[in-house]
């Protein structure tokens, strides 16, 4: 369900404005770092790339993702729920990879490119995001990064170094577009009809 403009002027509490502050918040910084990690792997060997630095960077991309997740308003409470679902599971499969960088878990995704597919719960949570605002807003980027982000890592394993390298730059960028659309948004419109939430 759409969220219509009529709802502009409807008073928001300070707990409303600020998860919507967090949610807007996390899309931004999700597509920053995952433009940070593109723009790092531009700048080193293959070698290099399951460095210390490329697996604090993922963190932060979890944690980012979380932010928006744990703060999006949708009127079925089911599909809250799933969402959140996915995003705990993506976080059980992070402890897998940590478990199997001893420490690091990008190193497996550049030593064992199968292992590429243990984030894609993480990628269908960003997806889940960019679909939901071209659903409720018709941003057209959000249709294409939920189509893109989950191919792009499905096909990790089986895809050259400069295309993991520029794939990853246009799914950074279709997300900072869409987190920079939102930023300008009123706030009220992430709200919507708070009569019509279904728990």
């Amino acid at each position: 369900m759409k969220m219509p403009e009529e709802y502009l002027l409807q008073p928001l509490n300070l707990k409303d404005r600020v998860s919507v502050i967090l949610y807007r918040a996390g899309i931004l910084l999700s597509g920053l770092l995952m433009l940070f990690i593109s723009i790092f792997m531009f700048s080193y060997e293959p070698e290099s790339w399951g460095s210390g630095i490329s697996g604090i960077l993922l963190i932060l991309l979890y944690i980012f993702t979380g932010l928006s997740v744990f703060n999006i308003h949708l009127y079925m409470g089911s599909l809250r729920r799933f969402l959140i679902g996915m995003y705990l599971f993506s976080l059980a499969l992070l402890l897998i990879l940590i478990f199997l960088g001893e420490g690091n878990p990008s190193l497996p995704l550049f030593k064992m490119p199968m292992s590429g597919l243990l984030l894609l719960p993480l990628g269908g949570a960003i997806a889940f995001i960019g679909a939901k605002e071209a659903y409720c807003f018709n941003l057209i980027e959000g249709y294409i990064l939920g189509m893109l982000l989950p191919l792009y890592i499905l096909l990790w394993s089986m895809t050259s170094n400069d295309m993991k390298v520029y794939g990853l730059i246009a799914c950074s960028v279709l997300i900072l577009f869409l987190g920079l659309r939102k930023a300008v948004m009123p706030l009220s419109f992430d709200i919507g009809d708070k009569s019509k939430y279904i728990p």
